[in-house]
């Protein structure tokens, strides 16, 4: 941030143009003598400021603009040499106006990740497009403008902690509030498993459809007020500080946790967050590699297993973004809470929610009690804590000491040797109904 490259740039102009051989007199016109006339009334005005300082400073840095302009009207006096002076801030444009990165990271298969830098009031170019994508917002202010080919254009303000989708295949564009600072987000999207479906970026990035029963282009369609249903699920397209995002007690899946399921984007994506105590860890579930999990809070690590391979260690602290698996099939993992403060974590873009049936078996099944927090002793992926290694719980107390920390589980696992925490003291919270658990 503080290294000198417009300095560096300009002095090397200079010095390649007090060498150059093509340079000529500044043309005789009217531009001409305004920026001349400019340059003396500038000058002027400074000597004379209620503010010395403060002006001679705005001075020095408007003057440089001024000699930069000059030397580009004494070398760029014909149409080729015209054409180059607008292919530079183009092509700087293309390249560095926004800057951003693409991940793929070790057990994505259908999703991907992007990452977004915004300069300081910088803006994207409108961009539509098929996939399903979740943002987050990491630091900086500003707006997004959303519309359809014919309607209205809508636009809502996010700060840091924001997560929000965005309607399918709508125009959107991005803008940073501040003169200042960057903004930064990211994103998990469905892009991978679309261009592997369609095998045509064409018709993910340049499709007329509008999705209309989906985003008919209402004002309320990210502010209006949030539903919550039974199972703690939120339906809302916008979450203004999902950081503020009220949560409710989760006693299946234990570790003295609290959690809440979003379904979002006119029900095209469910996320959830879940939240859980110092000195506890959660009950370990098996699923596929996709969900990722990003670290709003806290410090922990998560171990991860696919069949009887050995157990893969993920260290994460506040901004970690990990998945849950490290290549194809079931992975059995869990969530391990070894710091002084609650663990949130934030999993973003499940795919398709609850609201469609992802296939045709699971259109029979409960939208509220899902496979993942049953147990696997009743038909479910869920390890309950008397089932699993011991030396899972081993290890985490090890971890705890280190720190100083007490594990606090021994009414949830029968071979804790630390204290009672969370599961003894439940009417510390409510359900989504409120009612004291």
């Amino acid at each position: 941030r503080t290294f000198p490259v417009a300095m560096l740039i300009g002095g090397a102009t200079l010095l390649g143009f007090a060498f150059s051989k093509d340079r000529k007199p500044l043309p005789k016109n009217w531009a001409t003598y305004f920026m001349l006339a400019c340059t003396v009334q500038f000058t002027l005005t400074t000597i004379f400021a209620h503010n010395p300082e403060l002006a001679w400073s705005k001075w020095d840095r408007v003057m440089k603009i001024l000699l930069m302009t000059f030397v580009a009207m004494s070398l760029f006096q014909d149409r080729a040499r015209l054409r180059w002076l607008y292919m530079v801030p183009a092509l700087g444009l293309g390249f560095y106006g926004v800057k951003g990165a693409l991940s793929y990271l070790d057990g994505d298969d259908e999703g991907d990740e992007h990452i977004v830098e915004l300069p300081p009031g910088g803006s994207t170019a409108p961009l539509r497009h098929l996939y399903t994508e979740a943002i987050y917002v990491v630091s900086g202010h500003g707006s997004t403008s959303v519309w359809r080919d014919q309607g209205t254009k809508q636009t809502f303000e996010w700060g840091p902690g924001s997560y929000f989708v965005l309607p399918t295949n709508a125009w959107h564009q991005f803008f940073n509030a501040s003169l200042s600072r960057p903004t930064r987000w990211f994103s998990v999207t469905d892009l991978p498993h679309l261009l592997r479906q369609w095998a045509s970026e064409d018709f993910i990035f340049n499709n007329p459809y509008d999705f209309t029963e989906r985003y008919a282009g209402g004002a309320e369609y990210f502010t209006a007020e949030a539903k919550l249903y039974k199972g703690r699920v939120w339906e809302t397209n916008f979450i203004p500080d999902i950081k503020k995002l009220p949560l409710y007690e989760w006693k299946s899946r234990g570790g003295g946790g609290t959690n809440a399921f979003m379904v979002m984007g006119a029900g095209m994506m469910e996320s959830h967050v879940s939240r859980f105590e110092s000195g506890h860890y959660k009950k370990g579930h098996r699923h596929g590699p996709g969900a990722h999990l990003y670290i709003t809070e806290g410090e922990g690590y998560v171990l991860t297993q696919r069949g009887n391979e050995p157990r893969i260690r993920c260290d994460w602290q506040e901004g970690s973004l990990y998945l849950s698996g490290a290549g194809e099939g079931l992975w059995l993992h869990q969530h391990f809470n070894v710091g002084s403060i609650p663990a949130t974590y934030l999993v973003m873009n499940q795919g398709i929610s609850r609201k469609h049936a992802a296939n045709r078996w699971e259109a029979s099944r409960s939208t509220v009690l899902r496979q993942g927090e049953v147990s696997g002793k009743k038909g479910g992926y869920q390890v309950e804590y008397e089932d699993e290694d011991p030396e899972i719980h081993q290890i985490f107390e090890a971890e705890l000491e280190q720190r100083g920390i007490t594990c606090k589980m021994k009414k949830m696992v029968p071979w804790c040797t630390g204290e009672a925490g969370a599961e003894s003291a439940k009417a510390l919270f409510l359900d989504e109904h409120g009612v004291v658990a």
